[in-house]
């Protein structure tokens, strides 16, 4: 299992983190997961990187609106022999990026047949995490109609962003789009605040002034 050089932030216990959010990567073999998380967490571009086998582990964090977050991002393999290794670590996530090749059509197909429904299955998924759909490769000429690509995406509540992890174009952005909608999500969920009283406070009762009439209805004494 690969770690980030990211992971030192781990062994920092003087740092004080507002979130920490467990985020997870998906898509085929190929499509540039593990070089767009290393661009990402270390910021440089490794060309000829080795397949994914099971799931890599990686950590950065990311400032957002003042507040100071953690993420823990999980590669998942690309390979359908090793999804349900990959889908163990599904389970309890955050945030979900679905990740494709704008050159390869089939790995964008392979988010709407495949992808989508492993994360979506009630038992073994994730299907109350954030989703956000990334085509990946943009430094290259685009063989997926990239405006389906955004339909599928608003269709399936999710933003679409065109990123390149080589050239570095919109890496950060996304992850910062991804955290930001988690931040939003949770404070929706979070539950109402109620004021707290004083209980040692006495209370001050009001009361009527106005004297009782004695009067009994028919006398005249």
């Amino acid at each position: 299992m690969a770690h980030s050089r990211a992971v030192l932030l781990e062994n920092s216990a003087s740092v004080v983190y507002d979130h920490i959010f467990k985020i997870i990567l998906i898509g085929d073999n190929g499509v540039g997961k593990s070089s767009f998380v290393r661009r990402f967490c270390e910021n440089n571009f490794v060309a000829e990187m080795e397949t994914t086998i099971g799931v890599d582990f990686y950590l950065s964090e990311i400032n957002l609106d003042g507040k100071k977050i953690k993420v823990k991002i999980w590669d998942t393999a690309g390979s359908e022999k090793y999804m349900s290794i990959s889908a163990v670590y599904y389970r309890k996530a955050d945030g979900v990026i679905f990740l494709f090749d704008v050159t390869k059509p089939r790995s964008f197909t392979d988010v709407e047949t495949i992808w989508m429904n492993a994360v979506d299955a009630p038992d073994s998924g994730c299907p109350e995490a954030v989703k956000l759909l990334v085509g990946n490769k943009c430094d290259l000429p685009a063989e997926v109609d990239l405006s389906h690509a955004a339909r599928y995406a608003e269709l399936h509540d999710m933003d679409f962003i065109e990123s390149s992890a080589k050239s570095n174009m919109n890496v950060k952005e996304a992850f910062l789009k991804l955290a930001k909608d988690i931040c939003e999500l949770k404070a929706q969920q979070a539950p109402p605040t109620f004021p707290m009283y004083d209980t040692n406070q006495s209370l001050s009762l009001t009361r009527d002034t106005q004297p009782i009439s004695k009067e009994v209805p028919g006398c005249r004494c």
